[in-house]
């Protein structure tokens, strides 16, 4: 999915089809006559005239006085079945038009694009409808608004209900004894009633069964190596290391994210964690003096910050009806809990300036009151943000200082660090210096004096910086220009000369850098991408960079991290460029206590070249030993493209690999450390 536009609500992201139940369109040949005409207010009542009886809540958002693009919706239909969003995006642009978002899941042979008004979703009707694209016809109609899922889950939970007192007589249905805290830790912690090492073998085995899906994805296409590694493991790519504990497992989160609402028992403002998801159809929030994994600073912070908009006259904000102020708090703390960096968000509606001056004042005035009252309360910095977008995920209207300094001051392995308000990094330092200690041990036989460090979304910088002293040179690339700022004033405060930062898009930076480099410079990647894993071009770029003879893939999400992983190994071919790699460790790290995530480390090697592949593998490989030669081509959508290989190498991974989900799950419970 796509979205173009920075301030979104939840009606600009995609649903589930089956999850959803459309109003039925107006017929397309009435729309063709007057859509460059039709006012806004008049596609809201239409979308209200055609919702079926006694549903008309679940899309009461497309009458508000907002914008949702929902209701100026198309279909396109009889698309290539691998159509990349990316591609459909390439030609609305050929077509000058201007969509809001594009929605296309892998396999489907339509997609749903919206628009910012009737004259241009027509302008797209008209363009699009016959229009030939890779030879086949489009087709074009008009599409129905997603219902409200908050509504959809209110409704879908009470016809649950009637039909269980159907089934098993009135009052048949239990009710929910838990207790608000007990719920609340069951959303936020689900192992928090589990004895820590019993969490962390229920994630090993948890990890062990992604791997082994990723192991069955590259059987389809594999080298050599990558099928006597899935032979020698079972399936799995490689033997997967017992998890890293946590040195800290309560309080270990130092950014928690408190949101601002109306608690169960009916208090109206709150500050703490939702009780489920919008989706869920609960928006509910619950105290968090009992949630394990916040620390007590951050948990007094948060009481603070409560008695403070209790006493206020402004409402929190609504998340079904857009009405309020109060909405989120945000509380950083370093590992020492000797300081706190605290933002107030709250929506500007109904407020002008004389209002935002007032709270200001307020604001600081009862900061001073609270830390007089509790001396254990560290020194408290704080900021009020403005943000008017629905999501509450958009670019602040307005940031205010009202006490303290805007950056916080993180220590890591003897380094300093300052963190602004919004930067990334790591949410359990402890647990940071462990996985960069296995880092260092996994990368210490590629050290020579000549060494390269390639820090791929480097973020604030933070893994290059500890790693520094053991290479030659550490070069770090970043998308946001922001965060490489962030991570050259840290290199400067903490003595580091060695680094170079580029705010660049990786899949351009790094061919080019590395063919810089004198020939037989080792060179050392490290990749820690968001969690659905890195772009295909960012992929296609590590591939050609064959002097990268090692690559360490930090992941929070395996799943998110899978098809990164296969495109990595997968045998060089016409789509698949450069040397491939194989995963030779992995490693998890439990980032997160009480909790079913956990950081993963993956150790990916260079595969030996393979002088018997296919006529295209072999050219592909050939072209790419030694320094990269240039811009990686055109990246295939991962998701559509079947994978490619020597038939030979499939045939041998197909025929070594016999271990399924349930033999490892079995092994591994028996005794993890033979995987």
């Amino acid at each position: 999915v796509i979205c173009m536009s920075e301030k979104r609500s939840w009606a600009d992201e995609p649903f589930p089809e089956e999850t959803v139940k459309p109003v039925p369109a107006v017929e397309p040949a009435e729309e063709q006559e007057d859509a460059g005409d039709q006012a806004e207010g008049g596609e809201k009542a239409a979308v209200a005239a055609a919702a079926p009886a006694g549903e008309d809540e679940l899309f009461a958002y497309t009458r508000r006085n907002e914008f949702t693009s929902e209701i100026f919706k198309i279909s396109v239909e009889n698309l290539p079945t691998y159509t990349p969003p990316s591609e459909l995006k390439k030609l609305l642009a050929k077509l000058k038009l201007e969509p809001v978002k594009v929605k296309k899941a892998p396999g489907w042979t339509r997609a749903y694009i919206t628009f910012r008004d009737a004259q241009h979703r027509s302008a797209a009707l008209v363009a699009l409808n016959g229009y030939e694209y890779r030879g086949q016809a489009l087709r074009t109609s008009l599409a129905a608004a997603n219902a409200d899922p908050f509504h959809v889950a209110q409704r879908d939970r009470e016809r649950d209900r009637k039909r269980a007192r159907l089934d098993e007589g009135e009052g048949a249905d239990k009710e929910d004894t838990r207790t608000v805290e007990e719920k609340l830790n069951d959303k936020a912690t689900p192992l928090w009633r589990l004895p820590y090492e019993q969490q962390l073998e229920h994630k090993h085995k948890a990890l062990c069964e992604s791997m082994l899906k990723i192991g069955r994805d590259m059987r389809k296409g594999s080298t050599r190596e990558v099928a006597r590694q899935l032979r020698v493991n079972n399936g799995l790519p490689c033997a997967v290391a017992a998890v890293v504990p946590s040195p800290v497992i309560n309080g270990y989160r130092n950014k928690c994210e408190f949101t601002i609402g109306e608690s169960p028992d009916g208090q109206a403002k709150i500050v703490g964690f939702m009780l489920g998801t919008y989706t869920q159809g609960m928006v509910l929030v619950g105290s968090p003096a009992a949630c394990l994994h916040i620390s007590d600073v951050a948990k007094k912070v948060a009481a603070l910050v409560q008695r403070f908009v209790m006493a206020s006259p402004l409402p929190a904000y609504d998340r079904v009806t857009h009405v309020g102020n109060w909405r989120q708090l945000t509380v950083r703390t370093p590992a020492s809990q000797a300081e706190v960096l605290a933002i107030l968000s709250l929506h500007g509606q109904g407020l002008v300036a004389a209002d935002i001056d007032a709270l200001e004042t307020e604001l600081r005035a009862h900061v001073a009151a609270e830390q007089a009252a509790d001396p254990t309360l560290p020194p408290v910095s704080l900021l009020l943000q403005l943000d008017s977008s629905v999501s509450g995920v958009g670019v602040p209207d307005l940031s205010r200082l009202i006490v303290g300094k805007n950056t916080l001051t993180e220590t890591v392995l003897g380094l300093r660090f300052q963190i602004s308000p919004d930067a990334f990094f790591q949410i359990n330092t402890g647990a940071t210096e462990r996985l960069l200690g296995k880092i260092r041990e996994w990368i210490a036989p590629d050290l020579r004096s000549d060494t390269v460090l390639l820090d791929v979304c480097c973020g604030t910088g933070m893994l290059g910086l500890c790693l520094a002293g053991v290479v030659q040179k550490v070069v770090g690339v970043e998308l946001v220009a922001s965060a490489i700022e962030d991570a050259k004033r840290n290199a400067a405060e903490n003595g580091i000369a060695n680094v170079q930062y580029v705010a660049s898009k990786a899949e351009d930076f790094l061919p080019k850098y590395v063919a810089s480099l004198p020939k037989g410079t080792p060179v050392v990647g490290i990749v820690d991408p968001p969690r659905c894993g890195l772009h295909p071009k960012v992929v296609t770029a590590i591939r050609r960079c064959t002097q990268m003879t090692r690559l360490v893939y930090i992941s929070c999400s395996i799943a998110g991290a899978a098809t990164n992983i296969v495109s990595l190994c997968r045998p060089a071919s016409s789509r698949s460029h450069g040397t491939p790699f194989f995963v030779e460790a992995a490693c998890p790290v439990d980032m997160f206590p009480h909790t079913d995530h956990c950081e993963m480390l993956l150790l990916l090697s260079r595969a030996p070249v393979e002088p018997t592949a296919g006529p295209a593998a072999a050219e592909g490989a050939g072209k790419e030993q030694g320094q990269c030669e240039g811009q990686g081509e055109e990246a295939q959508d991962e998701a559509g493209v079947d994978a490619e290989g020597d038939g030979e190498d499939t045939a041998a991974a197909d025929a070594a690999v016999t271990a399924d989900a349930a033999g490892v799950a079995a092994a591994a419970e028996a005794d993890p450390s033979d995987l």
